[in-house]
């Protein structure tokens, strides 16, 4: 009991469930779990899929990332009573960083399955979330039938409602002149004139309806994967483009004129490399802030990619040094017992070996590694 009150009081201090009630939080302590770390053991690594938020209890925590060139920089250091983990805990994305015990450290862990069963058994508690505005925007959207597996939409958008403006505006005056007509012919002629008035309000009315559609059938996309314009034709015919975040190479803004500007939407044409061409997305809004998304979210994908193929040259210097020579040491476990040895002296060796030469293999993975650049920006609140 007094150690769920202590996990309560620490919770309680936490920005992303300060506001929750006393209750509250003494139901969300029942499902937290205390985990251990000892120095040099990593919490989390950059680019695993993330189901987890951590609030350190005790202990430090180094945080570093990978950037697009392949460079190790340290970001920042946790301290006790720090949280991280937020977007994994609440949209399951991915880590943006690796995350290291640098001391003995105990930290309280919040499972994703759990924590959703505590939200849905606790309505409530979805509103009183101190959310960051983009994740409360994008723990919003549904999950689209068009998303591929562990792909999560980061922005989804229709064409500035500006847009809308020129096609309403015919079928609005139509109405509005055949409601006045009407209702002078009615003094005239009676009630039967003013029917067949109203009668014929239904086809601009109806027009007005169909361009409405049409706006809301194009849809946006940013995901964590790909850029995505989804279009629907009348009836039956769909509209899909898309490109992999990997090979947008350019991308271009346009403003149609000084309204468009100040009201900041327009095209943002994204340029791709082989055959896939352009993926254009057309008169959208806060179209600076969707560029922006965009080429964070293309950094994010190259610096995974570099993450990737510094494990791959180190699974690969492992099977070289070390899985190459565990045959030829298992054959001799008596010898080796004899000597008192509990991991064979050549293990040791290659494996040390296989440490010392990952910056050699690698020297563009290595060369700047700890040092940030002059503006290094800072991980997002949580997201890691």
């Amino acid at each position: 009991m007094a150690a769920r009150k202590s996990i309560t009081r620490q919770l309680e201090q936490v920005p992303l469930f300060a506001e929750l009630k006393r209750p509250q939080l003494r139901e969300l302590a029942k499902v937290i779990e205390r985990i251990e770390f000892r120095p040099g053991v990593t919490v989390c690594q950059q680019g695993e899929l993330g189901y987890r938020y951590f609030v350190i209890e005790e202990g430090a925590l180094r945080v570093t990332r990978v950037d697009t060139e392949g460079r190790v920089l340290e970001i920042t250091q946790l301290e006790e009573g720090d949280g991280f983990g937020e977007t994994s805990l609440l949209l399951g994305d991915v880590r943006d960083a690796t995350i290291e015990a640098i001391a003995p450290t105990v930290l309280l862990s919040i499972e994703k399955t759990k924590f959703d069963s505590f939200v849905e058994e606790n309505p409530r508690v979805e509103n009183a979330l101190r959310m960051r505005p983009d994740v409360a925007e994008r723990r919003g959207y549904p999950r689209f039938s068009w998303l591929e597996e562990d792909e999560l939409p980061v922005r989804v958008m229709h064409k500035h409602p500006m847009v809308l403006i020129t096609p309403l505006a015919l079928p609005v005056i139509l109405n509005l002149m055949l409601l006045l007509s009407s209702l002078v012919a009615r003094d005239l002629w009676g009630d039967l004139i003013m029917t067949v008035g109203l009668v014929l309000m239904l086809i601009p009315t109806g027009a007005g309806l169909y361009f409405f559609i049409d706006w809301r059938n194009d849809v946006y996309a940013v995901t964590n994967h790909r850029v995505i314009h989804m279009e629907r034709i009348g009836l039956l015919r769909e509209h899909f483009a898309a490109a992999p975040l990997h090979a947008i190479q350019d991308i271009q803004q346009i403003y149609a004129g000084p309204i468009a500007r100040f009201l900041d939407y327009g095209d943002l044409i994204m340029e791709t490399a082989g055959e896939m061409g352009q993926v254009i997305f057309r008169s959208v809004p806060h179209l600076s802030q969707v560029r922006d998304i965009v080429f964070s979210q293309t950094e994010r994908t190259h610096a995974r990619a570099r993450v990737d193929e510094r494990a791959a040259i180190r699974k690969a210097l492992r099977h070289h040094f070390v899985d190459s020579e565990v045959e030829e040491e298992t054959e001799q476990p008596e010898q080796d017992q004899e000597r008192g040895d509990s991991v064979p002296p050549r293990l040791q060796a290659h494996d040390a070996a296989g440490a010392a030469l990952l910056p050699q293999v690698s020297p563009a993975l290595d060369r700047n590694r700890g040092r940030a650049p002059e503006h290094t920006p800072e991980p997002e609140g949580g997201g890691v």
